[in-house]
């Protein structure tokens, strides 16, 4: 996606004033626990693709899409908040699986974006901004906590532009089912903020924050802390 340059300063200045005015993110009591046993039924399989896991070799668990860890989880959850986190998505972006990994993956790693994944200026500049996230604030990851992005609490998977194997409930995590954390920001501190381009077969457009430190590192300086959601 790319945007005018014309029109860049304007939409930096909007989300650096959105953004470094954000509210706190009112996590519901609706939030339950999920278990890697929790899931609905799968409902992304493309009508083209009769035969979905055609050409992929089965090499990892049945948990996972045509047994291939970098495709996610064989199904979504079914629990709040994740369930509409996830609903609706189209995993392989209107694509059979093969032809998805072809797409993104070189010696059968993902690909990731140039540009940190912000959306561009017709110039290939980044449009993003520092902003800060100020104390009381939710926000949410799918991936290690040894990764610097984060995004506001329960924005749709969609939007994030992440693949797939993101939803993968980590080995070494395993109360953190679909690999989802939710963190409150405890002491403020400073961003860099901006759109999400389009990739992975997603739309993207969302709102990414790209931290100047891990979220481990944030959580061991007392910057965010974890948010249990069993208990919310």
């Amino acid at each position: 996606m790319v945007i005018t340059t014309s029109r860049l300063t304007a939409i930096a200045l909007v989300l650096y004033s959105v953004l470094s005015a954000a509210s706190a993110f009112p996590l519901s009591n609706k939030h339950a626990a999920t278990t890697p046993n929790s899931f609905s039924a799968e409902n992304n399989y493309n009508v083209k693709c009769p035969d979905m896991c055609k050409g992929i070799a089965p090499v990892n668990s049945t948990y996972f899409f045509c047994r291939d860890a970098r495709l996610g989880p064989k199904k979504l959850p079914k629990l709040y908040p994740l369930n509409d986190i996830t609903e609706p998505y189209d995993r392989f972006g209107g694509l059979c699986a093969a032809e998805f990994l072809a797409k993104w993956t070189v010696n059968g790693a993902y690909t990731y974006p140039d540009n940190n994944g912000f959306v561009t200026s017709t110039s290939n500049v980044p449009i993003k901004g520092n902003a800060t996230l100020q104390a009381g604030t939710f926000v949410d990851r799918f991936g290690s906590e040894y990764g610097s992005f984060i995004s506001p609490a329960e924005a749709p998977y969609p939007q994030r532009a992440i693949p797939p194997s993101n939803l993968n409930t980590s080995k070494d995590q395993p109360l953190y089912p679909f690999n989802y954390h939710v963190y409150k920001v405890v002491k403020p501190f400073v961003v860099e903020a901006g759109p999400i381009a389009p990739y992975f077969g997603q739309p993207g457009a969302g709102t990414q924050y790209h931290t100047f430190s891990n979220i481990m590192t944030l959580i061991k300086d007392g910057y965010l802390e974890r948010v249990d959601l069993k208990h919310t």
